[in-house]
């Protein structure tokens, strides 16, 4: 398990050199907080729970726009895998929230504020939401990576490791994507992974 996800990290550090340039993308840094102290119910755990409920959430709403907005049908059909991909994670997430009496607030006004940019985006709707996209996925990633090295329970590990193929299945996806609007981006070498 350990080596998929290294082996899994290796690709996504390919991945992400190669859309390291993209300038369309909302560059925000969102992580759980190292310094954080937490109170006698609330763990690192719970926080990741409570983040990732809230990315998963707004990704599922980025999918469901571009399926009303997009006149694409292939970035509609990355936008319908990346709609199940999330729904599928966010039951997950549900199901160790509601387990261990985690708050279900699962919105972020950041999120939810630009989902309304995109949402009043015109002609460019589909280069911009690709890039938003990939975006999140990099910092989804930051995350699971930054719990899978700290983190004992064994559910949470789980929603990581099933997580993981998904994350890296959207971004080239994505970036494939992109790449139809002329963002060249430089080469990587070809990472050696074994996901399943």
């Amino acid at each position: 398990m350990g080596s998929k996800f290294v082996s899994g990290l290796g690709l996504f550090i390919v991945i992400l050199s190669l859309v390291a340039g993209c300038n369309w993308a909302v560059k925000e840094q969102v992580s759980l907080d190292p310094k954080r102290n937490f109170g006698p119910t609330e763990t690192r755990d719970t926080e990741f729970v409570r983040v990732a409920l809230a990315s998963n959430a707004a990704e599922i709403k980025f999918a469901q726009l571009a399926l009303i907005k997009s006149a694409d049908p292939k970035l509609k059909e990355i936008a319908e895998g990346l709609l199940r991909d999330h729904e599928t994670i966010l039951a997950s997430l549900m199901e160790i929230a509601k387990d261990r009496k985690i708050s279900l607030e699962n919105t972020d006004p950041n999120q939810q504020s630009r989902i309304a940019v995109l949402a009043g985006s015109g002609f460019n709707f589909d280069k911009m939401w690709c890039a938003e996209m990939i975006g999140g996925h990099e910092m989804n990633f930051q995350i699971l990576e930054s719990v899978w090295e700290t983190t004992d329970d064994d559910k949470i590990r789980d929603v990581v490791s099933a997580s993981i193929p998904h994350l890296i299945s959207h971004l080239e996806q994505l970036v494939d994507y992109q790449e139809k609007y002329g963002t060249s981006h430089p080469d990587a070498p070809v990472s050696q992974i074994a996901i399943n």
